[in-house]
């Protein structure tokens, strides 16, 4: 589940998606690829509100968003990365996906 703002009212919207869990990827500001991840774990040291924890599993490893609802959408996990997991904007392949879904992106790319 995630906490979107709106343009119109700065209102609160809960937004959840039927595949699984947005919050994971999506903060409200920063978007995370994380297929690109190779677990350096950069993102870690730079984010000022702790909002990137690890995903650990046997078989792999990458980050996720473990407090996305604190995320101030600084950037510098965008620019510390070396892969290119984080993003302003709404991957191309994700946005694909969450059109054939039928979850409702605004012309920015953020979930409405």
């Amino acid at each position: 589940m995630i906490v979107v703002k709106s343009n119109e009212a700065e209102e609160k919207h809960v937004v959840k998606h039927k595949m699984g869990r947005l919050d994971k990827i999506y903060t409200g500001h920063i978007w995370a690829d994380t297929r690109t991840c190779e677990a350096c774990w950069k993102c870690l040291d730079v984010c000022p509100q702790q909002v990137i924890g690890r995903q650990v599993f046997l078989w792999h490893k990458h980050v996720v968003f473990k407090k996305p609802e604190e995320c101030l959408g600084c950037g510098k996990c965008v620019r510390v990365c070396p892969n290119g997991v984080f993003s302003r904007s709404i991957p191309e392949m994700l946005k694909g996906y969450l059109e054939k879904k039928r979850f409702r992106l605004d012309p920015s790319g953020k979930p409405s």
